[in-house]
């Protein structure tokens, strides 16, 4: 479910009470739902999966940088079914460009400290997510050049710690804008592999989901066939 412009805002726990249930569920997806983390008893895989089956859009309100929303941020890197939750895209894009030694700007010293703590731990996710997502796009790269989205599959990358949900801090304004940049600013390994045919949303192939939407691959493709549009004319 993407960001959208909701109706109703409420300022929530999770889980919901039994009266917010009932004042909340059938029209709960008109709500965008601020949920106090540092409150909630679900927690990790538990809240996700909570989220999910209720089929709400939320938002977290964050006041601590702690072992409870590290869980939480893996999890929802691996998790096999697709959750937007704007802060937790945030921090994986803050992440992901602080390890490849890009330059985020001023941010808060306890999130700093948080997120230098978190790529230590956890090395080998953001390792691999990095090549996840260099991977994309070197893809769907060629697919721009070529128009071939099929390539053979390679043995070097298994991906094993990122799920489906991966795709989703692609809703954070500055995702598409680190992509761009993570070449330039690590080494990073790139595979010709079958990464846009390894994840399916709703029956549909990652590839198929980029081409429905407005990115930066889109409008590559829209801006080369309007040049060949005016050559052929040109020619005509």
């Amino acid at each position: 479910m993407e960001n959208e412009n909701y109706n109703k805002m409420a300022e929530i726990k999770i889980p919901l009470t039994e009266e917010e249930l009932d004042l909340y569920f059938d029209d709960i997806e008109d709500y965008s739902f601020i949920v106090d983390f540092d409150k909630c008893e679900y927690t990790g895989k538990k809240m996700l999966n909570y989220i999910y089956n209720s089929g709400m859009f939320c938002e977290l309100n964050l006041s601590q940088f702690d072992e409870k929303l590290e869980e939480l941020l893996m999890e929802y890197i691996r998790f096999d079914r697709t959750v937007n939750i704007p802060v937790l895209n945030a921090l994986w894009c803050r992440i992901l460009t602080i390890y490849c030694g890009g330059d985020f700007g001023q941010i808060d010293e306890k999130q700093q400290e948080f997120i230098n703590h978190f790529i230590k731990k956890h090395e080998d996710t953001v390792e691999e997510l990095v090549i996840v997502l260099k991977s994309m796009e070197y893809q769907m790269a060629k697919i721009i050049a070529e128009g071939d989205g099929t390539f053979e599959q390679t043995p070097e990358l298994k991906v094993k710690k990122i799920g489906v949900n991966f795709i989703t801090i692609r809703y954070d304004e500055l995702f598409w804008e680190m992509i761009a940049h993570l070449e330039d600013l690590r080494k990073v390994k790139v595979y010709d592999c079958n990464i846009l045919n390894d994840f399916c949303y709703e029956g549909r192939k990652l590839s198929a989901m980029l081409m429905e939407e407005f990115n930066p691959f889109t409008v590559a493709i829209f801006a080369i066939e309007k040049d060949k549009k005016q050559g052929e004319d040109n020619h005509g």
